[in-house]
């Protein structure tokens, strides 16, 4: 058995290139395996190369559609919400006056003018309006400057219109003026509100500025009623109207001088005079600047004086202001008295408060 084995290492020694080929006829029989895991390599890297993942373009386009896929749910969104903003404008158009500048300002003339002659202010009334201001979108930002997005951008939001009154008549009637100018329905802000004594006959001089806005393109719907207005009733004015304190001070006749009796001894040099608490009249109870005020006037003299809690009048420090419905009163302590005073009497014409 031993020589077959030897005879063909033998051959094998004495012929080595047909023992390479041999060996290579003996593997050629596995080539479909390298083969298939090369073809699968390069088919891999082909189709990460092909979708991104390689270079980086995968990424940035997940980044791109996770934007536009946010743009289109915030787009959705307001679509949505689109009919309750046009519900809100519609119920801002219905409280203007126009959709331009002509109607607007002609409105307005109108309204102030047949607001004066209900007040029976209108002769001598002056009436102007003034240059409008556009004011534009607060979204500005978010536009672009081309195409449409540059239309967007430079569209107004609204207009405002100035205006000015000057009139002149009693207290009464200026006074209701104003109170039916603040009651109007219509989108105002009331800017200046000055009043002045002219003359000696008591006659008051009103100067008042406003501005009301318009939509400029947005007509005003039929289908909605304008809401009623929410300005207090003019009765709130009624103390200030009866008290006038801006009315001319009276100025007493002089007492007649009485002779004197040369016989008679000198009196005694007089003591402080005591102070004139008769003088001084309430004319209003009114909340200033600071909180509430009492307005006092001196008869004689036309002097006012306002006063705040804690402050004086003579002797007399102010406690409170208090409002019922039995009247307005202010509320007073001298020395260990405590009394009140209504509007329209003086610092004498008081009554007791109970302990």
């Amino acid at each position: 058995m031993s020589e077959p084995t030897t005879t063909a290492t033998a051959t094998s020694a004495a012929n080595p290139v047909r023992s390479l080929a041999q060996r290579l006829r003996r593997l050629g029989g596995y080539w479909p395996v390298p083969v298939a895991l090369a073809a699968g390599t390069a088919f891999w890297i082909g189709q990460q190369w092909g979708a991104g993942a390689l270079d980086g373009s995968r990424s940035e386009t997940a980044r791109r559609i996770e934007t536009f896929e946010r743009a289109i749910s915030t787009g959705r969104s307001q679509r949505k919400e689109r009919p309750r903003v046009e519900r809100g404008l519609d119920e801002l158009a219905v409280r203007t006056l126009g959709s331009d500048l002509e109607s607007a300002d002609s409105a307005l003339r109108s309204a102030l003018n047949r607001l004066g002659e209900e007040a029976g202010l209108a002769a001598g009334m002056v009436v102007s309006t003034q240059g409008p201001s556009t004011r534009g979108t607060p979204a500005k930002n978010e536009f672009g400057r081309t195409g449409t997005q540059k239309t967007l951008r430079d569209q107004p939001d609204f207009v405002e219109l100035p205006a000015s009154i000057s009139v002149q008549g009693p207290l009464d009637a200026v006074l209701r003026l104003a109170h039916r100018i603040e009651a109007e329905p219509w989108l105002k802000r009331i800017d200046s509100f000055r009043l002045d004594r002219t003359g000696g006959d008591d006659r008051m001089r009103l100067d008042l500025k406003l501005t009301t806005v318009f939509l400029p393109g947005r007509a005003m719907p039929q289908d909605l009623e304008v809401p009623a207005s929410e300005a207090p009733a003019f009765d709130r004015y009624a103390s200030l109207i009866a008290a006038n304190p801006f009315a001319m001070p009276v100025t007493p006749e002089p007492e007649p001088r009485r002779p004197r009796r040369r016989e008679t001894p000198p009196p005694p040099p007089p003591g402080p005079p005591a102070f004139p608490y008769g003088e001084w009249m309430i004319t209003g109870l009114v909340e200033g600047p600071t909180g509430p005020e009492v307005w006092l006037r001196h008869r004689s003299s036309g002097e006012s004086l306002a006063l705040a809690p804690e402050a004086r009048v003579g002797d007399a420090e102010l406690l409170r202001i208090v409002r019922s419905v039995e009247g307005d009163r202010a509320e007073f302590r001298l020395g260990e008295e405590s009394f009140a005073v209504l509007v329209g009497e003086t610092l004498v014409d008081r009554y007791p408060l109970r302990q």
